[in-house]
């Protein structure tokens, strides 16, 4: 029998939806039989208010990246499909139930309850008592890469490396690509795969010079395997 559960992060303009902050991008992968990483969800989100320089320098998201994309009433009902009957994992659960939550009354749509979610940083907390327990922290205690946070945290990123956490504080071992310790150099590998794979893009169309797009297209080549850019 199929267990799947949804492991969900968001980014947000700011700290407290309850003064008005709101969700800018938010990204979703199943987990199956807590060991595979299935189909994953992922949208950029006009949030119809300013995002502060603060939190760019957080998530790397400014305000004319999300000028054209889709509002959260437009993308809620393929989310709500998405999520389903599943469980929902997250770090620090509350801060990203609160905001969807505050994104469903703003629509009028029925409320996520905190019986659905499984809150890592409550797990992480009870099983290291006295201990830092951050997603970097923890991170850095089961000996997962965060090469690819180095620059911003990505809800797409830390999505998967939430993940690899989960598994760990569960089971005690990295497991959720096969059935051996995953190499700490390969994981990055592995991001790509799941992230570039399965995730739907927004297609838009840029005007770039030629000498851009062949930089772009070696930049491309050189990072990510199968890319979609070039599909």
């Amino acid at each position: 029998m199929l267990n799947k559960k949804i492991i969900l992060d968001t980014e947000t303009t700011g700290l407290s939806a309850n003064n008005g902050d709101k969700i800018v991008e938010i990204a979703c992968i199943e987990l199956l039989n807590d060991k595979d990483f299935g189909a994953s969800f992922h949208y950029y989100i006009n949030p119809e208010r300013h995002i502060p320089i603060e939190s760019t320098n957080i998530h790397g998201i400014t305000n004319d990246k999300v000028a054209d994309s889709k509002k959260f009433v437009e993308i809620y009902e393929e989310l709500i499909e998405f999520i389903g009957d599943s469980q929902i994992i997250a770090h620090n659960a509350e801060f990203d139930r609160g905001f969807i939550n505050a994104e469903f009354r703003h629509i009028n749509k029925a409320e996520i309850p905190k019986s659905k979610f499984i809150d890592t940083l409550t797990m992480a907390r009870e099983k290291f008592p006295r201990e830092k327990v951050s997603l970097d922290h923890l991170c850095n205690k089961f000996n997962i890469s965060l090469e690819s946070r180095k620059d911003y945290h990505g809800a797409l990123i830390d999505i998967v490396l939430l993940g690899e956490v989960y598994l760990n504080l569960i089971k005690g071992q990295s497991n959720i690509f096969d059935d051996n310790k995953l190499e700490k150099n390969n994981l990055e590998e592995k991001i790509e795969q799941i992230v570039y794979e399965n995730t739907n893009f927004i297609k838009r169309e840029v005007l770039i010079q030629a000498n851009e797009e062949l930089k772009h297209k070696d930049f491309i080549n050189s990072k990510i395997k199968n890319a979609t850019w070039f599909k």
